[in-house]
């Protein structure tokens, strides 16, 4: 899955990330970008609706910031 992506930030703890999507999930191991500039790996499923992913840059901000995309 490629282009825009409806979800938002549940929580932040140091670099894990958790996402929430109402729709389609993002697939394992793809990055999803936050607020335009913070890149998140997806690496694991939570339930029907939430991933946990690594960030892969400082998370300052992070929960104030809507998902941009998933880049693929």
């Amino acid at each position: 899955m490629t282009g825009a992506v409806s979800g938002r930030v549940i929580a932040v703890r140091g670099s894990v990330v958790d996402l929430y999507f109402p729709g389609t999930l993002p697939a394992l191991h793809t990055q999803v970008i936050i607020g335009g500039s913070g890149t998140v790996e997806v690496v694991n499923y939570l339930d029907a609706h939430t991933v946990r992913g690594i960030a892969l840059m400082p998370t300052d901000g992070f929960a104030q910031r809507p998902i941009d995309k998933e880049p693929g």
